[in-house]
């Protein structure tokens, strides 16, 4: 199986978005063997790639989809070889990415600037940050659109 995170962090249904959330500074791929447990295999290969300033987990997803392919055919190749070298997981070093709500994406103006900031790249474009910004209306944060986005109050977005 070919993962979109370094095992064993981030096992689960949403390993990007939680990493940009969590504000990790790395992310990679892995290349791993089937387990009974979920994401537990031993791994069989791997690529660590930074977290860029501003990027989204829409724009980390296609980064490491890109990735991967090369690490998945280094991978082929060393098992075709009997070269690969399979390592076991930390299993304590676990940590579980759950998977996203759209409640994840309700905005707390109670916390400091970089956590929101993460928030809304690391919920982007699934959950997506919203916040209330007038008594009736609702509001969506595009992270690739600082200050734009829908007209927060008419009476189409009303809840």
């Amino acid at each position: 199986m070919c993962m979109p995170r370094i095992l064993p962090k981030w096992r689960g249904a949403a390993p990007i978005n939680w990493a940009i959330v969590n504000g990790d500074p790395t992310t990679g791929v892995c290349i791993i063997t089937l387990a009974e447990k979920m994401d537990a295999g031993d791994i069989l290969g791997a690529l660590e790639t930074p977290i860029e300033p501003g990027e989204t987990a829409g724009a980390l997803h296609d980064r490491l989809a890109e990735l991967s392919a090369p690490v998945l055919l280094e991978t082929i190749d060393k098992i075709q070889q009997g070269k690969v070298e399979r390592i076991a997981q930390d299993h304590s070093q676990a940590t579980l990415a759950k998977k996203l709500k759209k409640a994840d994406g309700a905005i707390d103006f109670t916390q400091p600037a970089k956590v929101i900031e993460r928030r809304v790249r690391g919920f982007w474009p699934l959950a997506r940050c919203q916040c209330r910004l007038c008594q009736h209306g609702i509001g969506q944060v595009d992270p690739r659109h600082p200050g734009r986005g829908r007209d927060r109050c008419t009476e189409s977005n009303r809840t």
